[in-house]
């Protein structure tokens, strides 16, 4: 009894494991549909790319100034 329970339990995680969807990391998170990803320059450079204008980059932190919702330069 013991043995066709561990064997039911083993074929249930089997069948769990096989069911996970692999997931797209380059979609993990966006902005403005665009990804980060990737180092903080090519992230800046692609929002530039997308009408942001960089101000500044301090301790690893970028500011940028763009249209946002329904902010104007924000």
């Amino acid at each position: 009894m013991k043995s066709i329970l561990s064997l039911l339990f083993c074929l249930l995680l089997t069948s769990v494991s096989f069911a996970q969807n692999e997931s797209n990391t380059s979609k993990h998170l966006t902005f403005k549909e665009v990804s980060i990803d990737g180092t903080l320059i090519e992230f800046v450079s692609k929002m530039e790319n997308e009408g942001f204008t960089h101000l500044r980059t301090e301790e690893g932190i970028a500011t940028l100034n763009g249209d946002f919702a329904t902010y104007k330069d924000c």
